[in-house]
């Protein structure tokens, strides 16, 4: 720190360009090291007691706004391995909690075995993010230009433990590394109050180290805990043909837009004919229900409790922190919930699944509209989340286009010409010849019932298993009819447009419910994504779409590859920092997707251009 102020109190009173000093500015000094094929410089790394912490920019136009990277030890070091400039001295502020399971050396691509780094990420920023904000109000003035004070702010976090850009692991450094956004206040807009600054960063490190001491280690302990079962039973899931688990006593209802449990909520409780009792590698025990692979219909009266539960199982892809409520509703992490979408564009579908043949004019092999109606964007979204290898998928018929979703008999002879295949013709095929299964919430249609394999009537918020009753009701079993194979969609090409110049993230805006992704004149309404839970997971699609627009000119790929070899780069720490450095308009904070959810935006996305296998050029 000594070395840092002696620095600053120099440049008190500068322009504020002099800044760029205290890191390495990429976007001007890699051209100018390029030109003189001189070395990059090494990273200024400061210290203050036993953290570390450095600088990096944000982009050209506003030097004062700054990275504040403070690295905070994995576990007693070596420092001169770790950061070359520093004392060989240090010592870890984290409890043997946070300091095992991961070795040192191990590559930032973990294993999925390896559940033990990502709790602690989230744990880490859960306890100091808080903080920080807090510290941040208590620094405001009312009575100075914002430009004259030191204001900063860390990643928020949500009711899911996920990895996030805000702090991560970085095993090269051997420590946590927790991002700040700092401006450095200024005098009249333009010179450096060194001194303002300097105290900024000094209760910003104090109150770090502070929640560091005060950390309490059975809480960690805790969520480490309770995210391994969470993983533990992910694989069960795998391993014992199921598509979701429920234990009994989760609260599944939310109190208002809090996403926090529902006062006196019924909690769950799982039929006793369709109860499971697990035993966990660490002696845990839980019982409740699970749902097999297949077909499950959901029904019941209003207000019973039916699309709180789909909502639950949908929002079960994510490990939940303790407290939630639904830290044991587990669903498949390649689950997605399929809506009707008016107005959202098909880009070269073949739609022939659900969809005849009617006329020469009109092909549903290679279907594309910018407005799609009910029945055409629910279909298009059940083959897209197909191709992007959701096996299961969850559907409300509240949110639903009724004509894609039934047909009864009456109305089946009545109206001969019809292009429509319902979904009713098609769920039991899905799983058959595709192992896709389907939750279904029906409350005002019989005709899913003969084709489930399972069905639950729920009565105030309770499932009942009536899978017999339907039967005798019905006087059938489960259809199990194959039909012809399923046209389904093997191959997507995205084909990069021709431009010679950069794009750029215009906006990533929430208004009225609504979510939209803007690169220059390409934009991505992704309010029915539903499967992201946080701003966060917007920007990180923002950005990944603009690095699919960035592709070579005229470039041909495999979208899928494309998108899973994306998100699977977006935490490597060079990733990171070129994300911070290019979010000149807006910070960008980066949150964990899968690729099918970058994959569902790319498809929404208005003027990019989609080929098939068979015509690319």
């Amino acid at each position: 720190m000594n070395q840092l102020k002696k620095i600053l109190l120099k440049l008190h009173g500068e322009n504020k360009s002099k800044l760029r000093w205290l890191y390495v500015d990429k976007q001007i000094y890699i051209a100018s090291v390029r030109s003189s094929e001189q070395p990059i410089e090494d990273e200024r790394i400061f210290r203050y007691h036993e953290l570390s912490f450095r600088f990096t920019g944000t982009g050209m136009r506003h030097p004062e706004r700054m990275n504040l990277l403070v690295y905070i030890p994995q576990e007693t070091v070596d420092a001169g391995d770790t950061f070359p400039h520093l004392p060989q001295e240090t010592a870890s502020h984290l409890p043997p909690e946070m300091t095992s399971s991961f070795p040192r050396g191990t590559t930032s691509s973990f294993p999925r075995g390896m559940t033990s780094v990502i709790p602690r990420e989230d744990y880490l920023l859960r306890i100091l993010s808080p903080e920080i904000a807090r510290l941040s109000l208590e620094l405001e003035n009312d009575h100075k230009d914002s430009r004259e004070k030191a204001s900063f702010e860390c990643q928020t976090v949500n009711e899911c433990i996920l990895r996030r850009s805000g702090l991560v692991y970085n095993p090269e450094k051997n420590s946590y590394v927790l991002r700040i956004l700092f401006q450095m206040p200024l005098i009249n807009g333009t010179g450096i109050n060194a001194k303002s600054g300097l105290k900024a960063l000094r209760d910003i490190l104090e109150i770090i180290e502070l929640t560091l001491k005060n950390l309490d280690r059975e809480m960690l302990k805790t969520h480490i805990q309770t995210y391994r079962r969470q993983t533990e039973i992910q694989d069960w899931l795998l391993s014992h043909d199921k598509v979701a688990f429920i234990a009994d006593g989760s609260i599944l209802p939310r109190q208002g837009e809090q996403m926090v449990p529902m006062e006196d909520a019924v909690p769950f409780a799982s039929p006793s004919d369709l109860q499971e009792t697990l035993i966990l590698s660490d002696g845990f025990r839980l019982t409740g229900m699970a749902l097999p692979k297949g077909v499950t219909v959901i029904t019941g009266g209003g207000y019973s409790g039916k699309s709180t539960l789909l909502n639950a199982l949908e929002i079960g892809i994510y490990h939940h922190i303790p407290g939630d409520g639904r830290e044991y509703v587990i669903s498949l992490t390649d689950s997605t919930k399929i809506y009707a979408e008016d107005g959202r564009p098909v880009h070269c579908m073949d739609l022939s699944c659900f969809f005849r043949e009617q006329s020469p004019e009109l092909s549903f092999r290679r279907f594309s509209t910018a407005h799609a109606s009910g029945s055409v964007s629910q279909a298009a979204n059940t083959l897209e989340a197909v191709y992007a290898g959701c096996r299961l998928l969850l559907i409300d018929e509240d949110t639903s286009a009724t004509n894609f979703m039934i047909r009864d008999p009456l109305i089946r002879r009545l109206v001969t010409k019809e292009p429509i295949i319902p979904f009713t013709d098609r769920v039991r095929s899905l799983y058959s010849q595709a192992g896709i299964s389907t939750v279904l919430v029906i409350g005002g249609s019989g005709e899913y019932l003969p084709h489930a394999d399972l069905c639950l009537l729920m009565e105030d918020y309770t499932p009942r298993n009536v899978t017999a009753l339907v039967r005798e009701l019905t006087k059938a079993a489960p259809s199990k009819t194959q039909e012809d194979v399923l046209p389904l969609p093997e191959h997507r090409l995205f084909k990069c447009p021709e431009s010679a110049q950069p794009f750029h993230i215009s906006q990533c805006v929430s208004v009225d419910n609504a979510h939209y992704i803007q690169i220059d004149d390409y934009t991505s309404d992704v309010t029915r994504l539903t499967s992201l839970v946080s701003l966060g997971q917007f920007h990180t699609l923002a950005w990944l779409l603009e690095r699919f627009l960035s592709a070579p000119a005229g470039s041909v790929s495999e979208c899928r590859q494309l998108a899973s070899r994306l998100t699977s780069l977006i935490f490597e720490p060079e990733i990171i920092d070129r994300v911070q450095e290019e979010s000149c308009l807006f910070t960008l904070w980066l949150e964990e997707i899968r690729p099918a959810d970058l994959l569902a935006a790319l498809f929404r996305m208005r003027g990019i251009e989609i080929i098939t296998a068979d015509n690319k050029p």
